[in-house]
C-alpha cells in the first residue's frame, strides 16, 4: 500500500511560551525585527507491506517525510554569550524524516515492534546552514507487549536508543562552562506489569532502568545570578531509576 501527501502549513510562533527553558539562564533576549508567520511546503511517502509470517502477517512500514521552511522563527543563542538574537529565516531551513516499523505477533498474545527512525533537520542560525539543536540523529525503539491468556496478566517492556544530537554552541564562554558539542548516544528501558480484575486494574512499572542520566545538566549551577548560568542544555534524563504503582478502576454503565 502506498501514500503521498503534500500540504502547505502556516503558523504564528509563541516564542516565548515555547522556549520557556530560555528564561531560566542568564541570557538577554532581543528580538531583532518583527516576526513574520511562519510558513512551509509538506511532502510524505508511506508504504506499507504485509509478509505471511506463520499464522500472523509481518507489517513493514516506511515513512519518508520532508519539510521545507519560506520563513521560520530562529532562535539564536550561538552568536553571542550573554544575548539570544529572535529574527526571522534568511536563508535555508529544512527537515528530512525517514523511519522504518516492523510489527509482527510471533505467537498469539506476544506482540512484537521494532521501529528506526533516522533526522536530517538542518536551519540557518547566524547565515550558516547548521544542523539544529536538541534533535537526535537516529531514535530507535523495541517495544514487547504479552498477555496472558483470557487478558489476566499484562507484561509490557520498551527500549528506546536515541542518537547523538548537536548541542547549542557554548565555546565562548570559559572552559569550565562549556558544553560538550554532542550529547552522547544513550538508551532508556521501560517496562510495566498489569494484573486485570473484572472492574479493576493493579499495575507496577520501571522507568529508566538503564540509570542513565545527564551528568551536569546545569551551567554555573553553583552561582544561578553569575553571567554564564544556563540550565537549558538539558539533551537526557536528569533523575534516575524510577518506580510506580497504581490502581485503575472501570466504571461502566
Amino acid at each position: 500500500m502506498l501514500r503521498l501527501s503534500l500540504g502547505r502549513g502556516f503558523r504564528t510562533a509563541n516564542v516565548i511560551a515555547e522556549n520557556t527553558s530560555i528564561l531560566a539562564t542568564s541570557k538577554q533576549i532581543v528580538f531583532t525585527e518583527e516576526l513574520n508567520i511562519e510558513s512551509s511546503w509538506n511532502f510524505g511517502l508511506t508504504y506499507t507491506a504485509y509478509i505471511n509470517i506463520g499464522v500472523k502477517e509481518l507489517s513493514i512500514t516506511t515513512d519518508f517525510f520532508h519539510t521545507r521552511f519560506n520563513n521560520q522563527v530562529i532562535m539564536d543563542r550561538e552568536e553571542d554569550p550573554f544575548i539570544v538574537y529572535i529574527y526571522n529565516l534568511d536563508g535555508k531551513s529544512y527537515s528530512n524524516s525517514i523511519q522504518v516499523e516492523a510489527q509482527h505477533e510471533p505467537v498469539n498474545r506476544f506482540e512484537l515492534k521494532l521501529a528506526f527512525r533516522y533526522n536530517d533537520v538542518k536551519t540557518t542560525i547566524g547565515g550558516e546552514l547548521k544542523e539544529k539543536p536538541f534533535v537526535s540523529k537516529y531514535i530507535g525503539l523495541l517495544s514487547a507487549s504479552y498477555q496472558t491468556n483470557l487478558k489476566k496478566w499484562q507484561f509490557d517492556l520498551n527500549l528506546q536508543v536515541n542518537g547523538d544530537q548537536r548541542l547549542p554552541y557554548t565555546g565562548f564562554n570559559p572552559e569550565i562552562y562549556q558544553s560538550p558539542e554532542r550529547s552522547p548516544v544513550y538508551a532508556i528501558l521501560n517496562t510495566q506489569i498489569t494484573k486485570y480484575f473484572k472492574r479493576w486494574d493493579v499495575y507496577i512499572g520501571g522507568e529508566n532502568l538503564t540509570n542513565y542520566r545527564q551528568d551536569h545538566p546545569i551551567i554555573q549551577a553553583n552561582e544561578p545570578f553569575g553571567d554564564y548560568f544556563d540550565s537549558s542544555i538539558v539533551w537526557g534524563p536528569i533523575s534516575g531509576i524510577k518506580v510506580y504503582l497504581g490502581i485503575r478502576f472501570t466504571i461502566r454503565k
